[in-house]
């Protein structure tokens, strides 16, 4: 694996056109989105020593996780409950 600088605001863009992808007519995903490709490109970066750009993959997924968590638990039951409860 070659060495090179790894863009975080294109792999943000990437994961957050993901989200817009999975199901362009509403704002709700309905399907699962596979990121385990992302996830091994990660671990290769780390395997390799690339630290700071596994961390960029990493970084970029969980912000996009993050912005988009009302897309992904719209209508839904949430999993645990707040701790505002």
């Amino acid at each position: 694996m070659v060495a090179y600088y790894v863009d975080s605001e294109d792999v943000n863009r990437r994961f957050d056109r993901r989200f817009e992808e999975a199901n362009p007519e509403y704002d709700v995903v309905f399907e699962p989105i596979d990121f385990a490709r992302w996830f091994d490109l990660a671990n290769e970066y780390r395997k390799h020593g690339q630290y700071r750009s596994a961390m960029i993959v990493y970084r970029a997924l969980l912000d996009s996780l993050d912005d988009n968590m009302e897309r992904q638990c719209s209508g839904r039951t949430p999993l645990l409950p707040s701790p505002l409860d």
